[in-house]
């Protein structure tokens, strides 16, 4: 995994973008904080982006 380069590279860290998770609703906080992302939000970023609902239902599916 891309996280684990950290522990052998000195000069590289992991960042991500905070996140607030209520009932299901994904805000994306706009900061950036130390650490790796505890799960993936690919398929919330394509629905903000406005893909067809089919390919984020597929999405869904095969995740």
């Amino acid at each position: 995994e891309l996280t684990q380069l950290a522990e052998s590279l000195p000069r590289v860290r992991n960042l991500n973008v905070a996140v607030s998770d209520e009932n299901g609703s994904i805000v994306f906080l706009r900061r950036i904080v130390p650490g790796g992302a505890d799960r993936s939000y690919g398929v919330h970023v394509a629905q903000l982006a406005g893909l067809p609902g089919s390919v984020v239902n597929r999405a869904w599916e095969v995740l």
